[in-house]
């Protein structure tokens, strides 16, 4: 160019003539520039949408295949439980669900760990040993089942087989809820499905109200949860003045009742709340 212009006098052509050749010239488009910078990892359009706009789409870094191991994309690894004892969970004996011993246990873990410091609706201690002890006193059908119905829908993001009982846990426990409330039938059903303490159906019925909101029953839920607020002001843990004759006679209650009945007045408190 600097050759051309001492060689003549006409400035406007010499301009002329250089931008038609630079405008001739081939550019590399950025796709041809970041390929020669390195190999694509994807197909052609998700590289080419890299290289033109790297703040919105990233680069992806080739998976490395041998990384995927069967421990890693194989069936959910069972989680260690919070409580040991539950291992020694017969469940057979609380629900006619036939849902495994392990997933069971795991399901009440997860909810133990993750719910139950936000809910509280009974005392776990008690009830863990109640429930590995085939106990009546803090445990009973209804409230393990009001329990795994709610907690089954928890943990199915861990282990997806337990969607499968969330239906009959809920059958389960409308049928024991019925039943103990129809005195005509309280003979007609297997001691471990009585609910022989008020304070695990006040438990139970706060877990069902909980469960059927979350599976989208809102109306059950409600019921629930009303019947749930009576039974605490009948027991007088909620809603009773003081000096009501309806406060429960702490002086005859054991330790371990004013845990359980704190823990669930609490817990329906909260909830009602």
């Amino acid at each position: 160019m600097l050759r051309t212009l001492r060689s003549t006098s006409n400035l406007r052509a010499v301009l002329e003539s250089a931008k038609g050749s630079a405008g001739t010239q081939q550019r590399p488009s950025a796709y041809t520039a970041a390929q020669g910078i390195a190999e694509p990892a994807g197909p052609f359009l998700e590289f080419e949408l890299s290289a033109r706009h790297p703040a919105l789409y990233n680069k992806l870094e080739p998976l490395d295949a041998p990384l995927l191991t069967v421990e890693i994309v194989g069936p959910p690894r069972p989680q260690p439980f919070c409580d040991a004892r539950l291992h020694k969970l017969e469940i057979g004996f609380w629900t006619r669900v036939a849902i495994p011993n392990q997933l069971a246990a795991s399901a009440i873990s997860f909810y133990l760990e993750n719910d139950h410091p936000i809910t509280g609706f009974f005392d776990a201690d008690l009830f863990v040993r109640d429930l590995v002890e085939l106990r009546l006193t803090f445990c009973s059908a209804f409230l393990v089942s009001s329990l795994l119905y709610f907690s089954c829908q928890a943990y199915a993001r861990v282990d997806s087989r337990s969607l499968v009982f969330v239906p009959e846990f809920f059958r389960e426990a409308m049928a024991l809820w019925h039943a103990e409330r129809d005195s005509s039938m309280g003979s007609t059903i297997p001691a471990a499905e009585r609910i022989s303490n008020p304070i695990t159906t006040l438990a139970a019925a706060e877990l069902m109200s909980l469960g059927c909101q979350c599976h989208g029953k809102d109306a059950v839920g409600y019921e629930f949860l009303n019947a749930g607020r009576r039974m605490a002001q009948e027991l007088g843990l909620m809603d009773v003045p003081p000096g009501s004759d309806r406060l429960p006679n702490l002086a005859n209650k054991s330790e371990q009742w004013i845990s359980a009945s704190s823990h669930v007045a609490w817990g329906a408190y909260n909830w009602s709340s």
